[in-house]
């Protein structure tokens, strides 16, 4: 999962695939949504949005 993660951030994985793979190791959408959701928001204040 954390490789997933580094690689959405590095901007190498998209959301959708993010979440393709998530899905595929057993997590549920929504568990994958919720880990998205502290990276994306510290991606956010990081660009100064």
């Amino acid at each position: 999962m954390r490789e997933l993660v580094h690689q959405y951030m590095g901007q190498g994985l998209s959301r959708r695939g993010f979440l393709k793979n998530m899905t595929a190791l057993g997590f549920s959408a929504a568990a994958a949504e919720a880990v998205l959701q502290p990276v994306e928001a510290s991606e956010r204040a990081g660009k100064g949005l």
